[in-house]
């Protein structure tokens, strides 16, 4: 009877988990066990084996389904993408079609990128579900089978666990491959529709050319009241000249050349700069010595001492503030000791000066008071520092007041002129 055992042992050699016992069995018959005994031991290796390979299949086919259920899934996590991804291609070239107003381009840009924001978190959180969902039935399933075989010894079931282990991890793996590459399809999706829909380069309009500002300056700026204006500095410079080497008068932002026309008539040395080229143009076209330069960067080029007197008219509200702080101190080392430093710009002090008029320029950045800048100016040496305010009268000189305070009102001087002087050395 001892024959028809080897053929039988062999095929259960190739069932899993079997093969250990099955040689013990063969030990054991070898040692003469009685056929009744092989015939129910057999028969016990039998039903384990049948029930064995049982409830392995029955776990490959849940595998299988389980897997073929992810990957439709998958597919239609994609299809959803690239469906989602085509509705916003199509919807960001027509936005640029229909050139649509700034403001609503960056509205929808800004909405277009919290919506694949928002996809792309729940794509996170459906995978994640997906997988805790998968690694809980994968887990049931193991500790299922771990039941049907607790009759197997420690190692069998240690080599089981980790097979399941080992499967868990490549599914793992898959998972998080499928979402980073889902993840960078949408980051670069979105990177795309985001260089479709930047603003459009104007470029430089051509209202800002310098001739339109001229055009600007002349009828904002009557010529007569100018000139007007000019005059009543003129004993003020001519003073400069008594007993002294004649040096000359430097205009900053000379523009179309007012001051430097007055000085002119009363042969007064003067140079002018402006950065505007259609108002430099305009000034050499008087036969003016003007240059086109930047009025900080001139004045440091400038030898120290070398001007009798800086000139400055409805220019420093032009500047950053810090920029004119650099000009009083390049301004004083320029002039010569006993020069003069006049800063003239429109007088906050007027409140419809400083609530409406002082804006009609575009190009003003602030109204500066003249007590801050009387200030400035005095901590940077110069003394004495006066304060010219000029009202305004229609159809006679302006009227002129020196170290006058006024109060705040609507009808207050519309100009005022910080005029400050180098000190001599001391003897």
């Amino acid at each position: 009877m001892s024959t028809p055992i080897i053929p039988l042992a062999s095929r259960l050699q190739t069932i899993p988990l079997v093969g250990r016992p099955l040689a013990l069995l063969a030990r054991i018959l070898a040692a003469g066990r009685t056929q009744a005994r092989v015939i129910e031991v057999e028969d016990r290796l039998q039903t384990i084996s049948t029930e064995v390979e049982d409830r392995l299949q029955t776990i490959s086919t849940e595998v299988e389904d389980r897997l073929q259920t992810i990957s439709n899934d998958l597919k239609i996590v994609s299809n959803a993408l690239q469906s989602s991804l085509a509705e916003h291609k199509q919807a960001a070239a027509h936005i640029q079609a229909l050139r649509q107003p700034l403001d609503d381009i960056w509205t929808v840009h800004r909405q277009l990128v919290v919506d694949l924001q928002a996809f792309q978190i729940s794509s996170h959180q459906a995978l994640g579900a997906s997988e805790a969902a998968l690694r809980t039935e994968i887990l049931i399933t193991r500790d299922d089978a771990i039941s049907a075989v607790r009759g197997t010894t420690s190692e069998q079931l240690a080599s089981f666990h980790g097979t399941l282990k080992h499967d868990m991890a490549l599914l793992r793996n898959e998972w998080r491959a499928t979402l980073a590459r889902d993840s960078r399809a949408l980051e670069r999706s979105a990177d795309a529709l985001s260089r479709n829909m930047q603003p459009p380069s104007l470029g430089s309009p051509d209202l800002s050319a310098p001739s339109v500002y001229v055009a600007f300056e002349n009828a904002f700026r009557g010529a007569w009241k100018v000139k007007e204006r000019m005059q009543w500095y003129m004993p003020h410079i001519r003073a400069l000249y008594h007993h002294r080497e004649p040096r000359p008068v430097l205009d900053l932002g000379c523009g179309r050349g007012e001051f430097l026309q007055e000085l002119q008539r009363n042969n007064i040395p003067s140079v002018g700069i402006d950065l505007n080229p259609a108002m430099v143009d305009v000034s050499r076209a008087l036969g003016l010595d003007v240059s086109l330069a930047e009025a900080v960067a001139h004045l440091r080029d400038r030898e120290p001492g070398s001007l009798a007197a800086i000139s400055s008219f409805h220019m420093i509200e032009h500047l950053p503030f810090e920029h004119v702080l650099h000009l009083i101190e390049a301004a004083k080392r320029a002039l010569m000791p006993g020069g003069l430093l006049i800063l003239e710009t429109p007088n906050p002090e007027n409140l419809i000066v400083g609530g409406c008029t002082f804006w009609y320029d575009p190009t003003h950045i602030r109204p500066l008071p003249p007590a801050m800048m009387a200030f400035y100016v005095q901590q940077a040496g110069f003394e004495p520092v006066r304060t010219a305010r000029f009202f305004l009268q229609t159809d006679e000189p302006d009227v002129v007041t020196i170290d006058v305070p006024v109060w705040p009102s609507v009808d207050g001087p519309l100009d005022y002129s910080i005029m400050a002087t180098k000190p001599s050395p001391t003897p």
